[in-house]
This record gives structure tokens, C-alpha cells and sequence, in this order.
């Protein structure tokens, strides 16, 4: 007999001891019986199965191990069944699992008019061909009198929904007029969903959106009104030019300085201009600033030589001195 067998425990006729030298012997023996006979049992898998209308989202193996598992999506203009699963498994004893098809072509998403949406009580995933959904107007629309409230439009079988009929009218949000000193584009009309865009004469500076549509106030208010609102035209002005010495300017109309004019600077006999016009601009489109640097006036004579050890009275290192 084995020596671990020779253990006796005086109570029980066994030890502890002998237990674990059984297992220390025999143990990793059975581990891997056991393991060779379960990876015979666990049989790979080979492709997974093919789909008329998906395919796998990674490239296909030519062997799977048990257990792995193969995602597939919908062909372009295809959509998928959400109640249908979408992945195969690679079982060790049964192969890969049947997926049936769960990808279908049908029509899109049907489109919402101008005055109408699509109800919510026919909304769908997926719209297969048959499928019928009913047109109600837009929570700031009215119903045409002797229309049907609400027409009923079909997938037909090239994919394509059925036309929607008028039988909704929007409300108005009225004329939004023309901004001052500036214009207004009418694209269609004033009802809504409609659009406006607004444009300013020339020297003025639009101030707001140029855009404008007629859109419901609110969620729990079904009026109409213009958003955002429509803008104003601002004459962006620089202040008076700076003055010159012994010399002055001219532009501007009336006492004004709008945007984009021009000051001319003139000096006087016996002095000559040193710099450039002043460009009247805006940064921010609310206020004038003038570019350029503000010219001087300097003239004829060059400052006198001084003698050694003298000094000139009044005057600066800038002054100059007419003819």
C-alpha cells in the first residue's frame, strides 16, 4: 500500500493528512483527465451562418471556440427588427444557435408637412411595407374646414409613402414690417414655419438675427410669434475727430461721422501734413472708432543749430517753426 494509506487517526480510522496526500498524488492526474475529456465534448464551430439581408460586423473566422459569439447588422437600406436578436452563439454541443432574419426593407421614417406631423400613437421602429400611419395638424395649425382630420398614408411596395393631403392651415404671425433704415424679404408667406430675412441700407449695421421664423411661443402655448425677433439697422458713428495744431480737417456729413467715412486733415500756410486720413470703423458693430494715426502739422524750418554751451528758450524737441 502507499505510504499515505498508513496514517490511521486513533478516532476515526483516517487522517486529515492522508486526504491531502491522496489529492497531492492523484489530483493533478484527474485535472487533466477531466480537461481532455471536456474539450472533446466542447466542439468548435465553424462559419457562422449567412443572412440575406445582414452581415457580420467583423470579418468572418473560419472556426469559433464555444461560446463565441458573431453581432450582425443590416444591409444598406435595410432595417433591423428590435423584437429579433441579432447575434449567433457558438454552443459546444449544439453549434451556432438559428438566427432568423431580423432585417427587412421598408419606407423611412415618414416626414412631418409644413402643417402636420405624424401621430404619436402610430409611431414604429420599423416601417415594413402595409404599414399605415395617420397625419394629425401641428399643435399651431387648424383644420381645413371639409378636410378629413386624420388622412391616412401607406408604405407602398417601391418603399415610398403615400402623398399627404392639405388639410391643415398654420397660423399667422402677421407682417413683421420692415426694420428702420433697412429692408425685409417676404419667401413665402407669413404662416407658420415661415421664413423672413431682414437687410440694412448701406452704412448701417444690422443688430439681431437676419433671419426670423414663425414658430409656436411655447410648448403650452399654441400662438405664433416671430423667432427670434426681428433686428434693428444701427448707424454705427465715431466721435469728432481729434484736432490738429496749426491745422484742421473736413468730412463727415453734417457735424457726423458714420460709419465707413473718411477725415481729410489740412494745415496750414507754411506747415506741411506728416501722416495719413482717419478711417471711421467698428469692432463690435455698436460703436465708432477711427483708424489710422492722427497726422501733424510741422513746419518749413528745421529746429535751429545751437552753439556750443547754449540753450534755446520755449519750445520743445516736437515744436516747429513757420516761414
Amino acid at each position: 500500500t502507499w505510504g499515505f494509506f498508513e496514517r490511521k487517526n486513533k478516532m476515526s480510522g483516517s487522517s486529515p493528512v492522508m486526504f491531502w496526500n491522496f489529492f497531492s498524488h492523484l489530483g493533478p492526474r484527474i485535472l487533466v483527465l477531466f480537461f481532455s475529456l471536456f474539450s472533446g465534448v466542447l466542439g468548435d464551430c465553424g462559419p457562422p451562418p449567412v443572412l440575406k439581408y445582414a452581415k457580420p460586423y467583423d470579418p468572418i473566422k473560419s472556426v469559433y471556440k464555444p461560446y463565441e459569439s458573431v453581432a450582425y447588422k443590416c444591409l444598406p437600406g435595410h432595417e433591423d427588427d428590435p423584437s429579433k436578436p441579432f447575434i449567433a452563439l457558438c454552443s459546444p454541443d449544439k453549434g451556432w444557435n438559428k438566427l432568423e432574419e431580423f432585417c427587412e426593407r421598408g419606407c423611412e421614417n415618414p416626414q412631418e408637412t409644413r402643417f402636420s406631423v405624424v401621430s404619436d400613437d402610430d409611431f414604429l421602429y420599423f416601417y415594413p411595407v402595409g404599414s399605415v400611419v395617420h397625419h394629425i395638424c401641428d399643435r399651431s395649425a387648424e383644420p381645413i374646414l371639409g378636410h378629413p382630420k386624420r388622412p391616412a398614408i401607406t408604405c407602398l411596395s417601391n418603399f415610398t409613402w403615400t402623398s399627404v393631403p392639405v388639410f391643415c392651415k398654420g397660423k399667422s404671425c402677421g407682417d413683421p414690417g420692415k426694420p428702420e433704415n433697412g429692408n425685409r424679404i417676404i419667401l413665402t408667406d407669413f404662416l407658420l414655419k415661415a421664413t423672413v430675412n431682414f437687410t440694412c441700407n448701406e452704412g448701417y449695421q444690422l443688430i439681431g438675427s437676419p433671419t426670423s421664423q414663425c414658430l409656436s411661443r411655447s410648448l403650452s402655448n399654441n400662438t405664433v410669434v416671430w423667432k427670434p425677433k426681428p433686428p434693428i439697422c444701427f448707424r454705427p458713428t465715431c466721435p469728432p475727430p481729434p484736432e490738429i495744431k496749426n491745422g484742421t480737417y473736413t468730412g463727415g456729413k453734417n457735424g457726423t461721422f458714420p460709419l465707413n467715412s473718411n477725415v481729410t486733415y489740412m494745415c496750414d500756410p507754411g506747415f506741411s501734413l506728416s501722416g495719413d486720413d482717419l478711417h471711421c470703423i467698428t469692432e463690435d458693430n455698436k460703436t465708432g472708432i477711427w483708424r489710422g494715426s492722427v497726422p501733424k502739422c510741422k513746419g518749413d524750418c528745421p529746429r535751429p543749430d545751437l552753439p556750443p554751451h547754449s540753450s534755446l528758450k520755449g519750445g520743445g524737441p516736437e515744436d516747429t517753426y513757420p516761414t
